[in-house]
């Protein structure tokens, strides 16, 4: 009985010790033991049935949770902007890069702001002028627009931005470089 979850553990004790009351009122009289037999019976599949209920509401809510956490982990998939006469702006709204990440034909940027209140804008941009290099290397500038946003609380999001639009028909391999930082510099195979 010490698998029976939440407030109900104190409603089972007492209800079984009411039951061995009964049991031992009922060896005297056969009339009594049926009507042992009979709440037993009843308190068996009771406890089942609220076991089983249990059980089940747990998993489909963990289902869910689950679900809703796999949307969370996909970002939508951005595209990049290509604009021959983009220079790279004086000032752009502060955050960090975290990470950067190639999977498939994504470019997955993790980013951390400050922020909270208003919906925040990040932006891939890109001149499409190829560095002359083995494999060729290509600039790619990420913005950021707070919209205002003077709220506080440290923000961190996944963006993704879909390469396939910057690949080199020259060659099946080139080096991004994410606002000029070389060391950071991401392999693109495709």
């Amino acid at each position: 009985m010490s698998t029976v979850r939440s407030g109900s553990v104190n409603t089972t004790r007492i209800f079984l010790f009411g039951m061995a009351q009964l049991f031992d009122e009922s060896l005297c009289n056969q009339k009594n033991m049926k009507s042992f037999r009979l709440a037993f019976v009843s308190f068996f599949l009771l406890t089942s049935f609220l076991f089983t209920q249990c059980c089940k509401k747990k998993s489909v809510t963990q289902s869910q949770e689950t679900n809703l956490e796999e949307k969370n982990k996909q970002p939508k998939l951005q595209s990049i902007d290509i604009n021959e006469a983009y220079q790279w702006p004086e000032k752009t709204d502060q955050f960090d890069i975290l990470s950067t990440k190639i999977a498939g034909d994504s470019l997955l940027v993790q980013v951390q702001y400050g922020g909270g209140c208003e919906k925040h804008e990040f932006t891939m941009h890109t001149n499409l002028m190829w560095m002359k290099s083995l494999p060729p290397q290509l600039n790619l500038w990420l913005e950021h627009k707070s919209n205002n946003d003077m709220c506080r609380a440290l923000i961190t999001e996944t963006i993704a931005f879909d390469l396939t639009s910057v690949q080199n028909k020259s060659t099946k391999t080139s080096v991004l470089i994410l606002n000029g930082d070389r060391e950071k510099s991401l392999r693109y195979v495709y």
